[in-house]
């Protein structure tokens, strides 16, 4: 396995980061009980 360098180390964290947040997003839009954030965006 070759060494990653700091590049692909960020895109791995910003991938990581969009799937936590589009899951909250998703989250938040099936939960009827949030509803203080807007839906769409």
């Amino acid at each position: 396995m070759p060494h990653l360098s700091p590049l692909n180390w960020n895109m791995i964290y910003f991938i990581i980061w969009s799937l936590v947040l589009s899951s909250m997003i998703s989250l938040e839009t099936s939960n009827p009980m949030l509803t203080n954030l807007p839906n769409k965006i």
